[in-house]
C-alpha cells in the first residue's frame, strides 16, 4: 500500500498537474486525428508516465496493455459523469477532469490507439508487487473472475474485461473497493460496471480482496 507519505506527495503532484492541464485549455488540434491522440496525451503522461507504465505513486494505473475498447469506453465514462462522480473517489473526479478537456469520440480513439502502441513496461519494482493478501488464500477467491477475465488474468475483450496481470495491486485492490462500496459502476448505464459491482460486492473489501489481488499479481 502506498504510505502516508507517499500519499500526500502524490496528492499534492495530482493537485499541479491538474491546474495546470486546466489552466492550459484544451490543446490545439492540428493535422490528422492521430497525430490528436499523441498531442493529448501530453496531458496523460504526466502521471500515468511517458509509456503508460502507470506512476504508482501518483495512484495512477498502466494503461499500455489495456485494449482501445476499454480504454475509449473508460474515457466516455470519466467524461460523462459514469465514472468519477461520486463525492468520496477524488482519485475518480481528478480523472474526469482532464477527461474532460477530450473534445469528442474521434480523440478518444485516437489517444487509446497511441496508448496502446506505447506498450510500457511497469518499472521492475511494481511489476510483481504482490499487496498485503495471501495469494494461496486468494486463489479460490479469483474463480468466479475466471469467466469475463480470464484464467490467467489476461482479460476477455469480448466481455468488455480488460486484463488485471502486471497492474498495480495498490490499484486494483483499490478499485475492487470502489465497485464493492458503489464508487464505481453504479450509473444506469454503465451495464460492465454493473456487472463488477455486483461481483465486488460478495468479496469482503479488507481481506478477500487483498488475498484476490494477491492471487492475481502473481500470475503475472
Amino acid at each position: 500500500m502506498i504510505s502516508g507519505h507517499k500519499r500526500q506527495l502524490g496528492g499534492a503532484l495530482r493537485c499541479a498537474i491538474l491546474l495546470f492541464a486546466l489552466l492550459m485549455g484544451p490543446m490545439p488540434v492540428r493535422g490528422a486525428v492521430g497525430m490528436r491522440g499523441q498531442q493529448y496525451y501530453v496531458i496523460c503522461a504526466a502521471c500515468h508516465g511517458e509509456r503508460a507504465e502507470g506512476i504508482e505513486a501518483l495512484g495512477a494505473p498502466r494503461l499500455s496493455q489495456l485494449p482501445v475498447s476499454y480504454l475509449v469506453r473508460q474515457l466516455e465514462n470519466f467524461r460523462h459523469g459514469r465514472r468519477g462522480s461520486h463525492a468520496d473517489d477524488s482519485f475518480g473526479q481528478q480523472m474526469a477532469l482532464v477527461a474532460a478537456m477530450i473534445p469528442d469520440e474521434d480523440v478518444e480513439r485516437s489517444v487509446a490507439e497511441y496508448i496502446q502502441g506505447l506498450r510500457g513496461e511497469p518499472p521492475q519494482e511494481d511489476k510483481r508487487r504482490i499487496g498485503e493478501g495471501n495469494p494461496a488464500a486468494g486463489q479460490d477467491a479469483f474463480k468466479v473472475c475466471v469467466a469475463c477475465h480470464g484464467d490467467r488474468a489476461q482479460g476477455i475483450e469480448q466481455m468488455d474485461a480488460p486484463p488485471l496481470s502486471g497492474q498495480s495491486a495498490t490499484y486494483l485492490v483499490r478499485q475492487l473497493e470502489k465497485f464493492a462500496t458503489s464508487r464505481r459502476g453504479r450509473a444506469p448505464d454503465d451495464a460492465p460496471g454493473a456487472r463488477m459491482a455486483s461481483i465486488a460486492a460478495a468479496v469482503d473489501a479488507k481481506t478477500s480482496a487483498e488475498d484476490l489481488i494477491a492471487y492475481i499479481s502473481s500470475l503475472d
